[in-house]
């Protein structure tokens, strides 16, 4: 790898090796936009370098919603066995329509938080953490 490509890189970056070893870097302008590419992901991280990082406190919080959410995808996942709705079978028949309406509401606020996490995913693939 030429100097004047790789000095532009932060010490320790492997991708272009690796590029190069998987074999998608076969030429020096591919090295060259490999380099570049890595080079501009830096410069927008950096923008977001002086962001507080998050206390202890809120990092638990993360991993308790992201163990609650585990929890509750195996909780509905026991609702369905063999392609039936087993669920059906352990309600209480009078009270199926509100644990259909609370079962909407969920849904409803579901579709909002994943809305929001994917939003997250592509925010850290456009920009690097």
């Amino acid at each position: 790898m030429p100097a004047d490509t790789i000095h532009r890189l932060p010490i320790g970056t492997v991708q272009p090796f690796r590029a190069i070893t998987a074999g998608r870097c076969k030429t020096y302008a591919e090295l060259r936009t490999v380099a570049a590419a890595l080079a501009e992901a830096e410069r927008q991280s950096a923008m977001f370098a002086d962001l507080p990082q998050p206390t202890p406190a809120e990092r638990r919080a993360a991993n308790s919603f992201e163990v609650r959410v585990a929890r509750l995808a195996a909780v509905l996942r026991d609702g369905i066995k063999d392609n039936e709705i087993a669920a059906v079978r352990k309600v209480d028949p009078t009270r199926a329509g509100t644990l259909a309406d609370l079962l909407a509401a969920a849904a409803k606020a579901l579709r909002r938080i994943e809305t929001a996490l994917r939003r997250t995913e592509a925010q850290t693939l456009l920009i690097p953490v």
